[in-house]
């Protein structure tokens, strides 16, 4: 039951950012419209920005997962199944710190 309600919360944020997300863009285009400018030259919505988030996003979620399992996979070598927690905790956040380290690394000028 719990899982349901968390699945459905989540569909409805969606379509609820892009619903909001195509109302501002035809807003947007109409404005353009409105000034005299040709909307399908200008295109507001192709940027670097945009693809780097989703990057960005991917790498810090992906040392996330790396952290859990590692966490998982420590506990289980170690034999402790009372510091579960503990090992889950410190591999995470060394995980996600290395992944933001990787994104710095990723996103910093390459002319130095």
């Amino acid at each position: 039951m719990d899982i349901a309600i968390f699945i459905s919360a989540l569909t409805l944020s969606f379509a609820i950012l892009f619903a909001f997300r195509q109302y501002n863009r035809s807003k947007e285009r109409r404005a353009l419209i409105e000034k005299g400018l040709d909307p399908s030259l200008i295109n507001i919505y192709s940027s670097k920005l945009g693809a780097r988030i989703f990057l960005f996003a991917g790498i810090i979620l992906l040392g996330i997962a790396i952290g859990i399992i590692g966490g998982i996979t420590l506990a289980a070598v170690f034999k402790t199944p009372g510091e579960t927690k503990e090992f889950i905790l410190l591999s995470t956040i060394v995980c996600t710190g290395l992944s933001c380290f990787t994104c710095y690394y990723l996103s910093r000028d390459k002319t130095m």
